[in-house]
C-alpha cells in the first residue's frame, strides 16, 4: 500500500521516515487490526439465521453410522456442546484436530500433511506490548506524538544492557484502540527472563532513552509482558 511509511526513532532523538518497497504498489491504504476487532467484524457480517457459539472449545470427532460427523466441544461453562453438521470447515489453527482426523479416515494421512517451508525466522520468539494509540515520542516535549496509521521502529541504545532490541508498531485505522509494540528476539534472549513489572520497564528506560516509558507503558502491561509467556513463529506452510 502506498500510504505505509515507517519512521525510525533513534536514540539520539531524530526521527527518520521513509517508505519501504512494495513488491504490488496499490493505491488502497492497508492497516492492521487486532484479533478481536478482525473477528468482531466477521461475526457482524454473518446473517441472522446463524448462531455463533463464542466459548466453545474443539475436543474431538467422531464418524457416525451414517457417515457424518459428530463434533464434540467443551464450554467455558464448563458444558459439553455435541453438534452433528452437514458441513465442517477445518479453520481451527496450525494443529488442526480436523485435518488429523481427515487424514486418519481417509487412510491417506499424507495428503493432509502440511508442507513446511525452511525460514530464518521459525523459532523466533515474539510478544507484545500495548501502547497508547498517540503514545508520546519525545521524552521533552508532550506535543510530539505518533500518528495511528504510521508505523514506527524504535531503534535502541548502543549501550542497551541486553543487547540490540527493537520494538515495532504498526499502523492502527482505529485512533483510538491501544497499538501494540512488537518485541521479537529468539529463544535464549534474555528479555524472556524478566520477571517483575519493573525489571520489564527498567529494561525499557535503558534500551530507549528516547521514549517516555513510564507514560506509554503501564506497570499493569509490564507485569503482564513479565508474566505472559512469549509465543513462537512458526515456519511458513502455503
Amino acid at each position: 500500500s502506498l500510504n505505509y511509511t515507517v519512521t525510525r526513532c533513534l536514540p539520539d532523538g531524530q526521527r527518520e521516515e521513509s517508505v519501504p518497497p512494495i513488491l504490488e504498489p496499490s493505491d488502497r491504504p492497508s492497516y492492521w487490526i487486532p484479533r478481536a476487532r478482525f473477528l468482531a467484524l466477521l461475526n457482524s457480517a454473518l446473517p441472522p439465521t446463524v448462531t455463533t457459539r463464542f466459548g466453545a472449545e474443539l475436543r474431538e470427532l467422531h464418524q457416525t453410522p451414517d457417515g457424518g460427523v459428530e463434533v464434540v466441544a467443551s464450554c467455558s461453562d464448563g458444558s459439553e456442546l455435541r453438534l452433528t453438521p452437514s458441513l465442517l470447515v477445518g479453520a481451527d489453527g496450525l494443529q488442526s484436530l480436523v485435518r488429523q482426523r481427515c487424514g486418519e479416515w481417509s487412510g491417506a494421512a499424507a495428503e493432509y500433511t502440511p508442507v513446511v517451508l525452511p525460514s530464518p525466522s521459525s523459532g523466533l520468539r515474539y510478544q507484545m506490548i500495548k501502547m497508547p494509540p498517540d503514545l508520546r515520542l519525545d521524552p521533552k516535549n508532550a506535543s510530539v506524538t505518533a500518528q495511528p496509521r504510521k508505523a514506527y521502529s524504535m531503534r535502541p541504545a548502543t549501550d542497551a544492557p541486553l543487547g540490540p532490541t527493537r520494538l515495532g508498531l504498526l499502523p492502527v485505522a482505529d485512533p483510538t484502540f491501544p497499538r501494540t509494540a512488537n518485541v521479537i528476539l529468539p529463544p535464549e534472549h534474555p528479555v524472556w527472563a524478566l520477571g517483575s513489572a519493573e525489571e520489564v520497564l527498567g529494561w525499557l528506560r535503558a534500551t530507549f532513552p528516547h521514549l517516555p516509558v513510564d507514560d506509554v507503558v503501564s506497570a499493569d502491561e509490564a507485569a503482564a509482558f513479565a508474566a505472559g509467556g512469549p509465543g513462537a513463529l512458526p515456519p511458513p506452510r502455503p
